[in-house]
């Protein structure tokens, strides 16, 4: 099960474009707010969350999987 949600990354990125308009931005984090003045931190905490993200299988299927389908009497 992933640490982060989607929710927390929309919420960095909305964070990173605050600290880059305005110098400092807050972020919610699973409900702490931390405030920081790097983008560089910003940056290096969304690639975390989206790595956490993206691991996450919690569907059990494997990830995505392609199938082909060859209907029958084509030969």
């Amino acid at each position: 099960m992933a640490l982060f949600t989607t929710t927390d990354r929309d919420n960095v990125k909305t964070a990173l474009i605050m600290a880059a308009t305005e110098g400092v931005a807050s972020v919610a984090i699973s409900g702490q707010s931390v405030q920081t003045y790097s983008l560089d931190q910003l940056t290096k905490l969304l690639a975390v969350i989206q790595a956490d993200i993206a691991g996450d299988n919690t569907s059990g299927n494997g990830g995505l999987r392609q199938r082909k389908v060859v209907p029958g009497g084509c030969g």
